[in-house]
């Protein structure tokens, strides 16, 4: 049997609570949980200067010992999502978009987490229509991975994870893609590198795909195995839509927590952790965000060890 555990995605918190002690608080006593994944919005790597960067982190990593509250690991948050980071065309742009990583995994180092997950790098249109553009950087991507993971090893954490995407241009977006990867990526690799799922990425927008790279459960039982984290919300077939486990999206989803164990379990995984990341407009009542949190986390409690 499979060791599932629930954790949430503080996302939640960016910009509304950026406080370390009131966002730890609601996951501590508002949801009752002690396992969170902590994006990087709230400390950029790059834009969080010294020494202000390293006071901020150590703060977060005290409030959350008092609290009990693990930072399981760290995610690339959503403002480098807009970032081609490793696989930007020009070769001096990916080179910031490395040390933007080595900085993030020094930030996990410093917040005590286990290691670093997301997203790292997107093509250019351009590129992904060129094979030989396209051969060249994947591989940089492999390399650089890799070399993260080193990095990421002599800071002493346990793995790296490259999350799941759901169209092209971001890759793995295939079942065979995310498993050709996820060898190339652990031959020689210091520390597992894990493809992170997400529940919404099955997607695809529409982009031609086999049908088992449409169904999240398919996903869930080829790859649970080779993830360590899997992000959970409600969601349909046509786009990845962070929605709250509540009455009402539960009726308009394709997620259902019995069908979600049964996959995890049938790939023969150990252990995973399931990280609720919902997403609000900013414009959302604070009320409401908390209130579909701990609806989501009573949702998800009979279901998890």
């Amino acid at each position: 049997m499979t060791r599932i555990r629930l954790g949430v995605d503080n996302c939640f918190a960016t910009k509304r609570w950026p406080e370390p002690e009131l966002w730890l608080g609601i996951v501590a006593h508002d949801l009752g949980l002690s396992l969170v994944q902590y994006s990087l919005d709230h400390v950029d790597p790059v834009l969080a200067s010294e020494p202000g960067r390293s006071w901020f982190c150590a703060e977060t990593a005290r409030y959350a010992r008092e609290l009990q509250v693990e930072i399981f690991s760290t995610i690339t948050g959503y403002a480098v999502y807009c970032f081609n980071l490793l696989s930007h065309p020009e070769a001096a742009f990916r080179g910031d978009g490395l040390r933007w990583c080595e900085e993030a995994i020094l930030v996990t180092s410093k917040l005590g987490a286990r290691g670093l997950t997301g997203h790292f790098d997107e093509f250019s249109v351009r590129d992904l229509q060129d094979p030989d553009r396209r051969v060249l950087l994947e591989d940089h991507l492999i390399d650089s991975l890799k070399y993260l993971a080193r990095l990421a090893c002599t800071q002493g954490q346990e793995f790296l994870i490259l999350e799941q995407m759901y169209f092209p241009r971001a890759v793995p977006y295939t079942i065979s893609q995310a498993i050709d990867f996820h060898e190339r990526l652990n031959s020689g690799s210091p520390i597992p590198i894990h493809i992170g799922l997400d529940v919404g990425h099955a997607c695809c927008h529409g982009y031609p795909t086999a049908a088992e790279d449409r169904d999240v459960y398919a996903w869930l039982r080829r790859m649970s195995a080779r993830a360590r984290v899997i992000h959970i919300h409600q969601t349909d077939a046509a786009a990845s839509r962070h929605w709250p486990f509540t009455a009402e999206y539960n009726a308009r989803g394709i997620i259902q927590p019995e069908r979600v164990i049964d996959a995890i379990e049938s790939s023969g995984a150990d252990e995973t952790v399931l990280m609720l990341e919902l997403s609000h407009g900013y414009s959302v009542p604070e009320t409401q965000v908390i209130d579909d949190l701990k609806r989501s986390v009573e949702y998800w409690q009979p279901y998890v060890s």
